[in-house]
């Protein structure tokens, strides 16, 4: 029964991966350039352009004071002996 046990641990190992707010900040480059090519395609207004670009704006430069400030850590430290 233990055995059965060991065996499907093995099997349906579980994988562990970094969380989304361990990942260093990016630039915004692809959300903004998506954005761009669809209020072209679609012919947006200028008053959803004005928005859009101040809410990019304001995205793009919280992220340069993000990736500014960050400190990096070292997740996988080697132990010491």
């Amino acid at each position: 029964m233990n055995n059965l046990k060991t065996e499907q641990n093995e099997i349906m190992k579980t994988n562990k991966v970094l969380k989304s707010n361990n990942l260093p900040s990016r630039l915004p480059f692809f959300p903004t350039v998506i954005t761009i090519i669809a209020l072209d395609y679609w012919n947006a207004p200028q008053w959803l352009w004005g928005m859009l670009g101040v809410l990019f704006l304001l995205w793009w430069i919280t992220s340069i004071i993000n990736i500014a400030t960050q400190k990096e850590v070292d997740l996988f430290k080697k132990d010491k002996k």
